[in-house]
């Protein structure tokens, strides 16, 4: 096959610019597709781009009413100090900082943050990473995560149980959507 008519391949199937056939210009457009394709998972999505053009197009957001943030700059927030955290119970969006992202099973590590309970409690969740924070495998993230005091967790994407006989239920122990956003 040409790099040509790889290029018209990528052009029709990633929607890559028509015309490209530059190697390493194909070659980024694949890893970019397959690292989006990765955190992809039921219930979930990924996205890439600016955090608050991003969250315009998720639905979920559009729809909440109470949202809070520890991302600076998200337009929606207007949730920022709680004293109990069981009033997260009624929290439709949370917006996560997330420090690294494993494409091997979706996971994103969050650090803490004073309002950890938010994370399991809200209906929503975005998490926000770099691009450059993406890795293979746990084991590169174990080889990159400095741990230390206070809390830290992989979140791999909305809550999903089932059982043999019964169907899957989403949102059962957290979240019913994550979307994560690559910068």
């Amino acid at each position: 096959m040409k790099k040509e008519e790889i290029g018209e391949l990528f052009h029709e199937k990633l929607g890559t610019p028509a015309g490209l056939s530059d190697p390493k210009a194909l070659t980024e457009a694949a890893r970019h597709h397959l690292r989006g394709a990765a955190f992809v998972k039921p219930g979930g999505r990924c996205a890439f781009g600016e955090v608050e053009a991003v969250l315009q197009t998720v639905p979920e957001y559009s729809a909440a009413l109470k949202v809070l943030s520890v991302v600076p700059g998200v337009s929606k927030a207007n949730v920022f100090e709680v004293l109990d955290p069981h009033e997260y119970a009624s929290l439709d969006f949370c917006v996560l900082q997330g420090e690294l992202g494993v494409a091997e099973n979706a996971a994103i590590w969050v650090r803490d943050f004073p309002n950890r309970a938010a994370a399991y409690l809200a209906q929503h969740i975005a998490i926000v990473v770099s691009g450059d924070a993406l890795v293979h495998n746990l084991h590169e993230a174990c080889a990159r995560l400095t741990i230390g005091p206070g809390f830290g967790q992989f979140i791999a994407g909305p809550s999903k149980t089932a059982v043999s006989s019964r169907p899957l239920v989403i949102g059962a122990h957290g979240a019913r959507s994550c979307t994560v956003i690559v910068t």
